[in-house]
């Protein structure tokens, strides 16, 4: 019979393997989350000392709120970009690989048959990309007039409040930040319909 002294090696392999893969995806993560803020950090470094040096003629022609946007959220996107993407692309491509090799090495041909799909799946999934850029960057730019409104209001809280504006600049914000919603939700619905083919196939070849 197997006895408790024959299962205990098992059990301690187990046991260390665990804990190896649990140091190590938590040396990953906040390898990560350090590379993320010290990329946004730097960007946002770099941002600053632009606008420093750009003229008195990009100042007239850019809003304040479209700089703090940029400086802000788009900064902080290029962050969870640099965290998840790159990242989550790497490990992708990575297992992709691995699997391919696995089947490969089992049989060629049925490597090809499984895999034939991918490149259609890729192709159309860039496609999707090149489409919903241009509803992002509305997106975006939606996203700095809000940024403006509220920066102009904060700014010029006492000038509102003594004409009595209060209930037109909330109406006013209230516009700015449907439309923004409205665009964002445009691009989520285009990216998940669009999508839907190329992960059905990537699913079935995982």
């Amino acid at each position: 019979g197997v006895g408790p002294l024959k299962i205990a090696p098992f059990v301690v392999l187990i046991v260390v393997s665990s804990l190896v893969h649990n140091l190590l995806q938590f040396s990953m993560q906040v390898s990560r989350a350090e590379l993320g803020v010290r990329v946004s950090n730097q960007l946002r470094r770099r941002m600053y000392a632009a606008v420093q040096r750009h003229s008195l003629t990009f100042h007239k022609r850019t809003t304040t709120g479209d700089l703090i946007a940029r400086s802000t959220a788009d900064v902080q996107h290029m962050a969870e970009f640099i965290r998840f993407g790159v990242f989550g692309t790497a490990d992708m491509l990575i297992f992709l690989a691995g699997a391919i090799g696995i089947l490969i090495a089992l049989d060629w041909r049925f490597a090809a048959i499984a895999l034939s799909p991918v490149p259609f799946a890729a192709l159309l999934t860039l496609r999707v990309g090149m489409k919903v850029r241009p509803l992002w960057k509305q997106s975006r730019d939606t996203y700095g007039q809000v940024t403006t409104t509220l920066q102009e209001n904060i700014a010029g809280a006492r000038v509102v409040r003594a004409f009595a504006q209060e209930q037109a600049e909330e109406i006013r914000f209230d516009h700015r930040t449907g439309t923004f919603l409205q665009k964002v939700l445009t691009a989520i619905e285009y990216w998940v319909v669009r999508m839907a083919g190329p992960n059905f196939v990537f699913g079935l070849v995982m």
